[in-house]
């Protein structure tokens, strides 16, 4: 009887043991798969916030550079207007300081449809909100930079284009340098959509595709590169 009675709690000892493992097993694989499953979402939701964020930073870089470009030619336009003999017409000098008030709207626009954007995700782009702030002020700077210039440019338009008087040269030192100094803090911040593009792709596309691109390396230490934390 004893040997019988031994041999059923044997059985049962090692059935219930076998049990507890294979409970044991299937809730530490339960747990591996809930944690690839939690980590394939956050890749996932990476990619697909840093592919939205790198498209509407592209368009922000898009509608600058029109605005950079204006800026650049614009007072080479004048200059060249005043050294032939004969009449040019130049459409960038038709209401110019109007031109720079809506290429800076269409910039500022795609500028805050990023904004927006990034603030919607900012648990998924938490580590750049550093980037973001200074972003911001960069862009709270224009905008009052912008106002000056535009009412400068408006005066020079309606005051002396109009009215056939050619600016001495001492003005169009003047106005070649009020349009430089604001064309600066437009490159700057094109430097800056560049940095979030770079800081952007190598956070979150660089290790599935085994490349990183360059940071920038300015020569003068005045010009500020942003970085992730």
């Amino acid at each position: 009887m004893w040997p019988s009675i031994i041999g059923w709690s044997l059985s049962a000892l090692i059935a219930i043991v076998g049990w507890w493992i294979a409970i044991t097993n299937l809730n530490k694989q339960h747990r591996r798969n809930l944690e690839l499953d939690k980590q394939k979402f956050i890749r996932e939701m990476q990619i697909k916030t840093a592919d939205e964020a790198i498209n509407l930073l592209a368009k922000s870089r898009d509608s600058l550079g029109e605005l950079n470009l204006y800026l650049i030619l614009l007072p080479g336009d004048l200059r060249t207007k005043y050294a032939v003999s004969f009449d040019i017409h130049n459409s960038r000098w038709d209401k110019p300081n109007e031109q720079v008030l809506k290429l800076w709207d269409k910039s500022s626009k795609s500028i805050l449809e990023f904004t927006y954007f990034f603030e919607s995700r900012e648990v998924v782009l938490n580590k750049f909100v550093g980037m973001k702030d200074i972003y911001l002020e960069q862009l709270s700077e224009i905008r009052e930079v912008i106002g000056r210039y535009s009412e400068y440019l408006g005066r020079i338009y309606y005051s002396r284009y109009l009215n056939g008087i050619v600016l001495s040269e001492e003005e169009l030192i003047d106005l070649e340098n009020k349009t430089k100094e604001f064309n600066e803090y437009i490159f700057d911040f094109l430097s800056y959509v560049h940095d979030f593009i770079i800081e952007l792709q190598n956070a979150f596309l660089s290790e599935t595709f085994g490349y990183s691109i360059p940071v920038r390396h300015p020569t003068d230490p005045k010009y500020k590169v942003l970085k992730a934390k």
